[in-house]
């Protein structure tokens, strides 16, 4: 009995490990805070901004204890104390003063490896501090695009996405920009220095910018294109430049396609480079299609027949000029009449003169093709292929009505073109 051990002292063994559970509640705490201290560093050299400024940081300390080191003494002559706290806050603020190429001379070193070590950290800070304004600068940069690149689909109606970049969107952005208020997407896969110095360069135009291949429907639907009114879609430098044109207008074919899939009534303007792409684009449901010197000849031959008519085209079309050609609305209460009045219309208001009509139509489909034959056979095809979900036509397509007869009849789907 008398080797059995009291009550007392078996409460006390067993409450040993419930101790040090409280114990270690109260320590860990701490040990996670020291933990992520610890882990800074580690975290922050993953960043090129943190490697510089670990950088930095490394070459002051490990330069301030070398100069003080090799400079250290009690002569009237020296800069640098013995004593380490004197000496090295002395090191210290030469190093900081030679890094940053400020340079005020109020300490020295005197010592031949002294200033040995002087000339490099000279060398150092110049290339440091380089590195440290440009890659601050670039954060900025990106900063400010990915303000821009967080779009919220559901807020973008009725804008315009362009795909691709090239020297003539500038010209398209300050042509839009003239036309009137609008939001522009920009998608592309250009350098932030490219694209920045554009996005707040025009007065009218909200524009946003998505960086990504615009081939893919992720991209494009970070760019609202379920919602947009209009897609243009521009040779891209980025390909073009590395010598594979042919690649590039194959991506904008595919993009046509894609574009077209995701929302089928926006319209898609697509500019090509080569003549014999543009029919493969128009099979990709482009709704218009400019081809690059397409009208060069004619152009040519106008100046030399007819001169005087090449430059008036040329100023219609531009936005510096105050006679331009502009498309607009035609009242309802004009609707359904004749194209007389709605001339004496433009006259009276704004000295406008009617050019002609943009006529929206069905595009040659299903309906047409079945023309003439059995009421009751085409009425059960049409049917059919309705429940199939197939279109029974192409897309709309304008067709432009030049100098109408005062007697022309104006549609619901004709939009006036005139001159201003």
């Amino acid at each position: 009995m008398g080797n059995g051990s009291s009550p007392k002292q078996t409460a006390s063994a067993k409450s040993l490990p419930q101790r040090g559970r409280e114990l270690w509640g109260r320590v860990q705490p701490a040990m996670d805070r020291m933990g992520q201290m610890m882990d800074w560093p580690m975290q922050a050299a993953r960043s090129a901004f943190g490697r510089i400024v670990l950088t930095i940081a490394v070459v002051l300390i490990v330069g301030s204890n070398v100069i003080w080191l090799l400079e250290r003494s009690d002569a009237d002559n020296s800069f640098f104390s013995t004593n380490y706290l004197v000496g090295i806050g002395d090191a210290l603020w030469y190093v900081i003063v030679t890094i940053a190429t400020v340079g005020y001379g109020d300490k020295t070193p005197i010592t031949l490896a002294g200033r040995l070590v002087g000339g490099i950290l000279i060398v150092s800070g110049v290339v440091l501090v380089s590195l440290f304004t440009a890659t601050a600068s670039s954060l900025f940069v990106a900063r400010r695009i990915k303000d821009g690149d967080t779009l919220d689909a559901e807020t973008l109606v009725g804008h315009t996405v362009v795909c691709g970049w090239n020297r003539n969107v500038p010209r398209l952005l300050a042509a839009l920009s003239k036309a009137g208020e609008r939001d522009v997407v920009l998608v592309n896969e250009a350098s932030n220095d490219v694209v920045e110095p554009h996005l707040k360069a025009y007065a009218n135009l909200r524009i946003l910018f998505v960086r990504g291949s615009f081939t893919q429907e992720s991209i494009l639907t970070s760019a609202g294109i379920k919602q947009a009114s209009y897609a243009v879609i521009v040779p891209d430098d980025a390909l073009t430049t590395a010598g594979t044109e042919e690649s590039d207008e194959q991506k904008t074919v595919l993009t046509s396609l894609v574009i077209k899939e995701m929302n089928p009534q926006i319209r898609v303007i697509a500019h090509v480079r080569q003549r014999e792409n543009a029919a493969h684009l128009k099979r990709a449901k482009a709704d218009e299609v400019i081809v690059s010197d397409e009208f060069t000849g004619e152009l040519l031959a106008n100046h030399v027949a007819h001169p005087g008519a090449p430059q008036a085209l040329s100023e219609l079309m531009s936005f510096e000029t105050s006679h331009t050609l502009q498309a607009q609305e035609v009242p309802p209460n004009f609707v359904g009449g004749t194209v007389g009045a709605y001339i004496d219309y433009l006259r009276d208001n704004g000295n406008l003169l009617l050019m002609g009509f943009a006529v929206r139509e069905e595009g040659f489909g299903l309906t047409q093709a079945m023309r003439g034959g059995s009421d009751f056979i085409t009425e059960f095809i049409q049917q059919q292929v309705q429940a199939a979900g197939i279109s029974m036509s192409t897309d709309e397509r304008i067709v432009v009505r030049l100098n109408p007869p005062p007697d022309y009849v104006i549609g619901g789907k004709h939009t006036a073109l005139v001159l201003t």
